[in-house]
C-alpha cells in the first residue's frame, strides 16, 4: 500500500515509510471491511456473471447479475468514503434485492436450488452484519445532549421578537402589545441632516461672502490709490 501511495508523490515530496495506529473507531473500521467486501463481490458479479448464474441455476440472468455487481461496487466505494453511514444503508437495501432475486431460484424446477439456498443463507448473514454496522455507526456519530437554545440572546431572532425574551424590545412588546424593530435596524430618516445644516447656514454664509467681497474690493481700491500716489 505504501508503494502505491508513493507513486503519486513528486521526487521532492516525503515518502510514506510507516503509519501509526488508526484513529477510526471500531464501527468505522468494520464498515470499511464491509466496503472492501462489497467491491470484491461486485467485481466477481461484474466479471463472471455466467459462472454465478450456472452455479445458482439461473440461466439467462447474467444482465441482472452485472447490474447487481455495479451496485455492489458503488455501495463499497461509498462505504469507504466519508459517507460510511449512507454506504452501509445502501448495502442493506441491496441485500434486500439480492434476497428477493435468490428466493425466485428456490423453486422445485431448479436443479441447483440447494446452491441457491446456500447463497440465500450467506446473503441473510451479510444483511445482519450490515444492519449491525449501520446501527453502530449511527450510535457512534450521533449528537449527544440537548441542542442549545439561543432564543434569550438579543442578537438573534427568538423569544424577544415574540415578546417573551429579555431586553428593551421584549419589555416594550409586553407593555404595548406590539413589536418594534431595534433602533439599529430602523431605516434612516428621509431628511438628510447634512443637507439641512447646509441650508441653515446658507444665509450666514452668503452674508459673510458678501462682506468678504466688499472688504476685498475696499482693500484693492486702497491699494491701487496708494500705488498711484507713490
Amino acid at each position: 500500500m505504501f508503494s502505491l501511495a508513493n507513486l503519486t508523490r513528486s521526487d521532492g515530496d516525503p515518502k510514506i515509510i510507516a503509519t501509526g495506529p488508526s484513529s477510526l473507531p471500531g464501527p468505522d473500521k468494520f464498515a470499511r471491511g464491509l466496503g472492501w467486501f462489497s467491491i470484491g463481490l461486485g467485481l466477481t458479479e461484474l466479471l463472471a456473471p455466467r459462472a454465478l448464474t450456472r452455479w445458482l441455476g439461473m440461466p439467462g440472468m447474467e444482465g441482472l447479475v452485472r447490474c447487481f455487481g455495479c451496485r455492489e461496487i458503488a455501495a463499497g466505494m461509498l462505504t469507504l468514503s466519508t459517507e460510511r453511514r449512507t454506504g452501509v444503508a445502501s448495502r442493506v437495501l441491496g441485500d434486500g434485492l439480492d434476497i428477493v432475486a435468490l428466493a425466485t431460484a428456490l423453486g422445485p424446477d431448479n436443479s441447483k436450488r440447494q446452491n441457491a439456498g446456500l447463497a440465500l443463507a450467506l446473503v441473510a448473514g451479510v444483511t445482519l452484519l450490515d444492519i449491525v454496522a449501520s446501527a453502530a455507526l449511527a450510535d457512534t456519530h450521533a449528537r449527544r445532549g440537548n441542542p442549545r437554545d439561543y432564543g434569550d440572546r438579543s442578537g438573534l431572532r427568538g423569544k424577544q421578537w415574540r415578546g417573551g425574551g429579555r431586553g428593551p424590545t421584549a419589555d416594550h412588546a409586553s407593555r404595548s402589545g406590539t413589536v418594534s424593530a431595534p433602533s439599529v435596524l430602523r431605516p434612516a430618516s428621509s431628511e438628510p441632516s447634512i443637507g439641512k445644516g447646509v441650508l441653515d447656514e446658507a444665509p450666514g454664509a452668503a452674508d459673510s461672502d458678501g462682506e468678504g467681497d466688499d472688504a476685498t474690493s475696499r482693500s484693492t481700491g486702497q491699494g491701487s490709490r496708494h500705488g498711484f500716489g507713490d
